[in-house]
């Protein structure tokens, strides 16, 4: 809904309340509306403003990145997950971070053995399945923590050449509408190994 449209509930002085309740003082604010049109009210205001890097004045989003599968030495699958609030502008300005030890399935082994099941696997599929898999996992760990995950990432090995030159990296393989361009879908670096 617009907010600047003439309608039988002021919209405009609803949000402005909103904001000097919750900022102490009239600022612009980035904020979706729920609405109820049915009976003309708003249901909640969620505020969208990410918070700004302390280092660079970049937004910074939270993330949750899992780790590679090992094995103990009783051969129990094991993995490490980290959450942290990741500066859009410097990947190397990281704060929050917590670490996890739960068993998640990554988005590869999932995929394997969905084309195992299926028989084939596509671009559609993994759209699909990786979707599934990030909010389920933003959601887990948004509870966790406390706070919105807005990102899930894992670690891939990029090949450079066919010798098996490359390097790990962090992939983002689920990321909330609302940071898409804010954050790539590569980082360029092992965000678990380097923050």
């Amino acid at each position: 809904m617009n907010i600047h449209t003439k309608s039988p509930v002021d919209f405009r002085r609803i949000l402005r309340d909103f904001v000097v309740t919750m900022r102490g003082a009239w600022r612009p604010a980035a904020c979706v509306l729920l609405v109820d049109l049915e009976r003309k009210r708003i249901e909640d205001v969620i505020d969208i403003n990410f918070q700004r890097c302390p280092d660079c004045g970049s937004r910074l989003v939270n993330i949750a990145l899992l780790g590679e599968i090992e094995q103990t030495s009783q051969g129990t699958p094991y993995q490490t997950q980290k959450t942290m609030a990741l500066c859009t502008g410097n990947f190397e300005h990281a704060f929050n971070m917590r670490d996890f030890g739960y068993y998640i399935p990554p988005i590869s082994q999932i995929m394997d053995e969905a084309r195992d099941h299926s028989g084939q696997s596509n671009d559609q599929d993994f759209t699909l399945i990786s979707s599934i898999h990030g909010v389920s996992t933003a959601l887990l760990f948004t509870k966790l923590t406390g706070e919105k995950i807005h990102a899930c990432g894992d670690t891939f090995y990029k090949l450079l050449s066919r010798d098996g030159d490359g390097f790990y990296e962090t992939r983002f393989y689920w990321r909330a509408d609302i940071i898409d361009r804010l954050l790539p879908v590569e980082a360029g670096q092992n965000l678990l190994e380097n923050c």
